[in-house]
């Protein structure tokens, strides 16, 4: 995930970028440029401390 802050007279170009979703932080979108994300209702659940990525142990 990545998370930028911009405008939202800024419009994402969804042929290079389909999965791209804007979520509002604040304000109003006037535009309605970009697709709007959906904003999640279950809680997200870190992995363990301990917890060894695949690419760590190649």
């Amino acid at each position: 995930m990545t998370v930028r802050y911009s405008g939202t007279n800024v419009r994402c170009d969804l042929s290079k970028a389909p999965q791209f979703k804007a979520f509002l932080v604040r304000g109003t979108d006037e535009f309605n440029y970009n697709p709007q994300g959906t904003i999640p209702t279950e809680t997200i659940a870190r992995l363990p401390s301990d917890q060894i990525s695949q690419a760590q142990t190649k």
